[in-house]
């Protein structure tokens, strides 16, 4: 599997080995939708708003690097887990966006806790 965030070029690749068996194929192609969703777009620019004359920001490396991780880890995860990655990795993308950097920095720090716990 390989993924492009179009908004700096990164890509990530990746091999799932044997986590298909417990998903049905409308769950599983609703999980790779949701994975490309947050890395083909770009959505992890700040958004700035045009009457500011300002250009969005990139998202602090930090933040970067916790959904990076999370991106790697989601073929390990517990399906309930998995669930909740993807959400609050969602978020992130989401608040960053809106340019609520605290939000996302909240977000980023409830998906390091899951990160910690799936080792």
């Amino acid at each position: 599997m390989q993924a492009v965030e179009k908004a700096t070029g990164k890509k990530i690749e990746g091999v799932i080995e044997n986590a298909i068996g417990r998903f049905s194929d409308t769950e599983i192609t609703q999980f790779r939708q949701r994975v490309d969703d947050l890395w083909i777009e770009p959505e992890n620019v700040f958004q700035s708003d045009p009457a500011d004359g300002a250009s969005g920001e990139p998202l602090p490396s930090d933040i970067e690097t916790i959904l990076s991780k999370a991106a790697g880890k989601l073929d390990e995860a517990p399906p309930e887990d998995r669930d909740e990655m993807v959400n609050l990795m969602e978020d992130i993308q989401d608040a960053a966006r809106d340019n609520r950097l605290e939000d996302a920095r909240a977000f980023a720090k409830e998906l390091e806790e899951i990160l910690f716990y799936i080792g």
